[in-house]
């Protein structure tokens, strides 16, 4: 991966990271819930909404090393696929992950379930770089 690509992504991740642990967010899972877990079964619901329009994806967890994605809404209705991720929990209810996509492109995520958000990046092999901040919604519980 190019240098430039990868202090991008860095950039990119270090700033949601630091923007969920301070507690930036919407909704929040109750205090006296805990938050979902990240895991195998787990299937949210992704809304984006951007200068670029409105995406939804379902995502579902398939286990500890691949997911699985649909877009059925906005730009992105019928768009499907699985990848392989990485995955590094940050806090309990926070997660990252990243992967490369057959393109070259590479995504990093910031999963936050404490506040039902996701932060996403996406890098192509030219550099260029979408960012995308978007809410989630649960729609199964992991396993």
């Amino acid at each position: 991966m190019p240098q430039r690509v990868a202090e991008q992504i860095a950039a990119v991740v270090l700033s949601g990271l630091f923007a969920v642990m301070t507690g930036c967010g919407g909704a929040q899972t109750p205090a006296d819930e805990a938050p979902p877990t990240f895991g195998a079964g787990l299937t949210m619901r992704y809304d984006y909404r951007s200068t670029h329009g409105t995406s939804v994806f379902e995502i579902e967890v398939i286990d500890d090393r691949r997911l699985i994605y649909r877009g059925v809404a906005g730009e992105v209705t019928g768009l499907e696929g699985g990848v392989d991720y990485t995955r590094r929990d940050i806090t309990p209810g926070v997660v990252f992950l990243s992967w490369a996509e057959e393109d070259g492109r590479v995504t990093a995520q910031v999963i936050d379930l404490l506040h039902l958000e996701v932060h996403s990046i996406e890098v192509s092999s030219e550099g260029e770089r979408v960012e995308l901040d978007g809410k989630i919604e649960i729609v199964r519980a992991a396993r």
